[in-house]
């Protein structure tokens, strides 16, 4: 991409975020803009500083993001690589991002090849579907559509489109070829949870093939705008030993394992996370190996028959080509690899534990530990 792209783009590519960021679980979180127009208020990006009222497209075009992933050490393009999740700090189909999201699933479709995966509350009529079916040109995209109250919808979600129009918008998806993914995240308690059965019955009816349950990141300021919105907040503090300005995820397992027991009687495919149905859209083993933990549900995507088969010599390899050493130790067991790795080896590099794990699950689509040893 290099020889096409002019000395502008490059320098801007390679000193932006998007060429250092370490990948999250869920993938390499990309920007087509920062803000949100939404102002739904147990949104934490006003926590963050992030402004409501002033939400601005990204400064990079499509093809100059592309170019500053692959500028990133911790980014694998391909199929089988890093996944792309669009929109973590903005609404990416909102009108102010529409036309640079369209530009930026191009682009990735184009160059990397990834699979792609939104969130979004946006409306979508069916034109504006099949532009963005057009714009992936057959590649793996995974649209989550994030519903949460229908009830309370106005209240907790005073610009965005209605549950109705949400709906609509995954039929539309559905039509036209797309798997849309309900995004039951966060599940607020006493809200959420007093819709389940109509939420994801809507759902299973407008045509998703799933649902992605996920909690609630809660903050002294998101309790205060909850409370002005008349919010029971009971069943939320219960669930919390003590109220910090900081954000923690409150504690909601049970809530979203129910969430995902009704999603199964309504014919949804239940996900714990929002990684594998990434996956399974695009056919692959999760990134993030997650049927090796509790998250996995045993989805029909049966990542444990579709992982990678590698010989040790050849792990050995990709390990010291990552590491950039010489002295470590290997030990691999089914889907787990354990490396040890001399602190004198790595006193004099900058190493980053996360990075090498995330990079070596990616790669590998293996379990990764890594550990300190004397020299």
């Amino acid at each position: 991409m290099e020889k096409i792209a002019e000395y502008t783009s490059i320098k801007k590519a390679k000193e932006d975020s998007h060429a250092h960021r370490i990948p999250r679980p869920c993938g390499i979180t990309v920007h087509p803009g920062l803000g949100c127009p939404n102002n739904c208020l147990y949104c934490y990006l006003i926590d963050f500083g992030l402004k409501f009222r002033e939400p601005k497209p990204y400064k990079l075009n499509g093809f100059e993001v592309c170019l500053s992933l692959l500028y990133n050490k911790w980014f694998v393009p391909g199929k089988m690589g890093t996944f792309i999740a669009i929109g973590s700090v903005c609404e990416p189909l909102h009108p102010i991002f529409y036309e640079k999201t369209i530009d930026y699933l191009k682009s990735f479709a184009k160059y990397l090849e990834n699979p792609m995966q939104f969130s979004t509350k946006m409306f979508l009529n069916t034109d504006q579907v099949h532009e963005i079916v057009e714009a992936v040109n057959q590649q793996p995209l995974n649209p989550l559509i994030t519903i949460i109250t229908i009830k309370n919808a106005k209240k907790l979600e005073p610009n965005a489109p209605s549950p109705d129009e949400r709906f609509e918008t995954i039929s539309n998806m559905r039509d036209a070829g797309l798997k849309p993914v309900l995004f039951l995240r966060p599940i607020i308690p006493g809200v959420t949870d007093e819709e389940f059965e109509q939420i994801l019955e809507r759902a299973s009816n407008a045509g998703a093939v799933g649902v992605v349950a996920g909690s609630l990141r809660i903050s002294r300021k998101i309790l205060e705008r909850l409370k002005k919105a008349h919010i029971d907040l009971h069943p939320i503090k219960k669930r919390i030993t003590k109220i910090k300005e900081k954000q923690i995820y409150l504690k909601a397992t049970d809530l979203k394992e129910e969430a995902l027991k009704i999603a199964r009687e309504f014919k949804l495919i239940p996900f714990r996370s929002a990684c594998c149905a990434n996956a399974f859209n695009a056919s692959v083993p999760c990134a993030n190996v997650c049927w090796t933990t509790k998250f996995c549900t045993n989805c029909p995507n049966n990542c444990k028959q579709k992982q990678i088969h590698i010989t040790t010599e050849k792990i050995n390899q990709i390990v010291k080509r990552v590491l950039n050493i010489q002295s470590f130790s290997l030990t691999t067991h089914n889907d787990n690899i354990e490396i040890a790795i001399p602190k004198d080896a790595i006193k004099n590099l900058k190493i980053k534990p996360r990075g090498v794990s995330t990079l070596l699950k990616t790669l590998l689509r293996k379990k990764i530990k890594i550990t300190y040893i004397k020299s």
